[in-house]
């Protein structure tokens, strides 16, 4: 007899209903530990563990980078009336929002120069260590996409905060 003949001969057919319970049977005889992965790391973990790697900006790579965000803040508030941004970084409930005063602009002469002048000061001398990895604009086909990501170190640990226009959440009265 031939092999396949073996097989034909010992194979057990089932209906569709016999073939799930047999398949939830399965599962219930694995062990515990066979059930959950190896290895579970969130995206936002392994960012972390990336930017950790990475060296402090130094203050051309901030102004550089800056440069992209006030293009970034053009681009936006020519599409929208975006008056107001907020920077927030969830993990460590930090936030701060920024306002335009046109009334006031002792040196600057545009509002995208007087914005880039205060983030900068606000991420380089109160944010988190003072210590700023990453700065990323993220375009899509030459358009604004959402929000800036920071990265920074605060208390010797990566952090992210997001830059990004913040109308809904401005009450005046």
């Amino acid at each position: 007899m031939s092999e396949q003949e073996k097989m034909n001969d010992e194979a057990i057919f089932m209906e569709p209903d016999e073939y799930l319970e047999y398949l939830k049977n399965q599962v219930k005889d694995m062990p515990e530990e066979d059930k959950t992965p190896v290895a579970q790391v969130s995206m936002y973990q392994m960012n972390k563990d990336l930017v950790r790697g990475l060296k402090k900006m130094t203050n051309m790579e901030i102004n550089k980078a800056l440069e992209a965000v006030g293009d970034w803040m053009v681009q936006i508030t020519q599409q929208t009336e975006t008056r107001h941004f907020a920077l927030l970084n969830h993990e460590k409930h930090y936030y701060t929002i920024f306002a335009e005063r046109p009334t006031y602009r002792p040196i600057r002469t545009s509002p995208e120069e007087s914005f880039i002048h205060e983030l900068k000061d606000v991420l380089t001398n109160y944010y988190g260590d003072h210590d700023i990895r990453s700065i990323e604009v993220e375009m899509i086909d030459g358009k604004p996409s959402g929000a800036v990501e920071i990265w920074a170190m605060w208390d010797g640990e990566p952090t992210v905060a997001y830059l990004f226009p913040y109308e809904q959440g401005v009450v005046y009265y």
